[in-house]
């Protein structure tokens, strides 16, 4: 995948909307999306498989601040893929223009799979920043079948959010036969409950209500929090919302 290097392109997937956060623990959340174009997982049950399939969409960085501001009323915004950890400096520079054009009132979420390591520069934007660094959210979604290739990314992001006191959790996709993997990284990383998110494996809305029950079941065996995919319950497959 080539992501642009000269600074006045990014690659979209789609064009930013406004929605609810449909996962995780700020469900429901009215939030603004940025789906960057690109991913190096590219998983089989991915939902949005057109952020990696197809044709990007180019936007000039200078004019992507105010499309974003033009969508309506909204507080958090979602950086979301693909993988979003391919845009860093994009991601630095947005979250940089808004809190000084809008005095600092917005939220941030950053959906990644953890596959890329955090770059030095983009973690230090948010030390010494107090406020900056509780106003953004890490949604850490660990692929369990591309572990062997990614854990060592993995494992340096969650050392480096912990050290610095960056908020994030872990949301993971119910691959029912890869329990023993979430598992796995739940010990090693000694996550605790309340920042372990489940949600079942679905690309469509048939299937969520197919395997809702069985993911139920297990975050209650585990007491970890479950997830519904909200967004997929209500608009089934589509695009955009």
């Amino acid at each position: 995948m080539d992501i642009p290097k000269n600074n006045t392109e990014i690659l979209l997937a789609e064009p930013p909307f406004l929605s609810i956060q449909g996962e995780g623990k700020t469900t429901g959340k009215l939030s603004l999306f940025l789906r960057f174009f690109g991913c190096p997982v590219k998983c089989s049950f991915c939902d949005t498989e057109y952020s990696f399939k197809g044709t990007p969409l180019k936007v000039d960085k200078n004019l992507i601040i105010d499309d974003m501001l033009s969508k309506g009323k909204f507080k958090n915004i979602v950086f979301t893929g693909g993988e979003p950890l391919l845009y860093q400096d994009v991601m630095d520079n947005i979250i940089r223009s808004l809190d000084s054009q809008m005095q600092s009132v917005f939220t941030y979420e950053i959906e990644t799979s953890g596959s890329l390591r955090l770059n030095g520069d983009f973690l230090l934007s948010f030390l010494g920043n107090t406020s900056k660094r509780d106003r953004v959210l890490f949604n850490i979604s660990p692929k369990v079948f591309s572990l062997t290739e990614n854990i060592e990314a993995l494992e340096y992001n969650v050392t480096k959010l912990k050290f610095f006191n960056i908020p994030f959790i872990f949301k993971f996709v119910d691959e029912v036969k890869n329990r023993d993997i979430i598992e796995f990284l739940v010990d090693k990383f000694k996550i605790p409950a309340d920042l372990i998110y489940v949600m079942p494996e679905c690309k469509t809305r048939e299937e969520h209500l197919e395997r809702f029950a069985s993911t139920l079941e297990y975050c209650k065996d585990k007491g970890w929090n479950f997830s519904p995919r909200t967004h997929i319950l209500l608009w089934d497959n589509k695009k955009g919302v």
